[in-house]
């Protein structure tokens, strides 16, 4: 990963890639401790009016797409 050949600029690397893949997702899955990082990438979620899920059970249940894709 580009953050391994630059452990040292990690956050600087990987943050904006992070932070752009929000448009492209449907939700957030906020798991684990403190993290900078991560908390941004809840705010932008949050700001996008997209759903944060804060543990697994919070998931809503995976239905079958009506032409069973």
């Amino acid at each position: 990963p580009l953050a391994a050949l630059a452990p040292d600029r990690a956050a600087e690397i990987v943050m904006p890639l992070s932070l752009a893949l929000v448009d492209r997702c449907d939700a957030c899955l906020r798991v684990g401790g403190a993290s900078v990082g991560a908390d941004a990438e809840v705010a932008a979620f949050r700001a996008a009016a997209k759903p944060v899920y804060l543990s697994l059970d919070d998931l809503p249940a995976v239905t079958a797409h009506p032409d069973g894709a």
